[in-house]
């Protein structure tokens, strides 16, 4: 679903859901203007970006959606596109966990840097990245038979109990880098479950991995 992204109203605020399996995103933002109700759709990721380079981050747009098609007018400019149909986009809900007991603290540039130091040493197939997450701190480690190994250890706040947590390093360098605050919390249940990154302090969007299997 890289391809396209769905929106709906949600509790009078826009939602807007990507994922392809491995990871998703989600927003759930506010705007002064009233979002009338619509039904939900999928809409190309193609188009937002045009929408995303055409408004240059800044002005109030029109947005206008039917069954079949989505429109955006923006002083005298006009973008119109097909939404993706006969696609049942995944119930995300049910992939955003409701609850976590256990919660990790960190600074995102020291996870951002951790990633990219042992990227050098990541098996080029899987790029499997291990977090070990405990009072002490979390170390960022790589099992490479072919090249060795790596780690790399970073500050924290956590009171859970120790846990060995791996991902895709490019999985989980996408929300890392997008997060735009100077701390993140990484918050889970076990180690194989589905695993969420938020802004700290907490903002209106989240990020959702799946771990890889041990």
């Amino acid at each position: 679903f890289l391809t396209g992204v769905y929106i709906e109203k949600r509790d009078d605020k826009l939602a807007m859901v990507a994922t392809d399996g491995r990871k998703l995103a989600y927003v759930l933002r506010a705007f002064e203007q009233e979002i009338p109700d619509f039904k939900g759709a999928i809409v190309p990721v193609k188009f937002l970006n045009q929408i995303k380079a055409i408004l240059n981050g800044e002005g109030v747009f029109k947005l206008a959606i039917n069954d079949e098609h989505i429109a955006v007018q923006y002083g005298n400019r006009y973008a119109y596109s097909t939404l993706i149909l006969n696609c049942e986009y995944p119930n995300y809900q049910k992939v955003i966990p409701q609850e976590f007991k256990y919660v990790s603290k960190m600074r995102r540039e020291d996870m951002e840097k951790a990633i990219n130091l042992n990227s050098v040493f990541v098996e080029t197939k899987s790029k499997r990245l291990f977090l070990d997450i405990s009072q002490d701190g979390v170390m960022i480690s790589v099992d490479n038979n072919e090249y060795g190994d790596s780690k790399y250890i970073i500050p924290c706040e956590y009171s859970g109990p120790d846990e060995k947590i791996s991902f895709n390093s490019t999985v989980l360098m996408m929300p890392i880098k997008k997060v735009d605050t100077e701390f993140f919390k990484i918050c889970f249940n076990t180690n194989i479950s589905a695993t969420a990154i938020y802004p700290e302090p907490e903002k209106d969007y989240l990020f959702v991995l799946m771990p890889m299997q041990q």
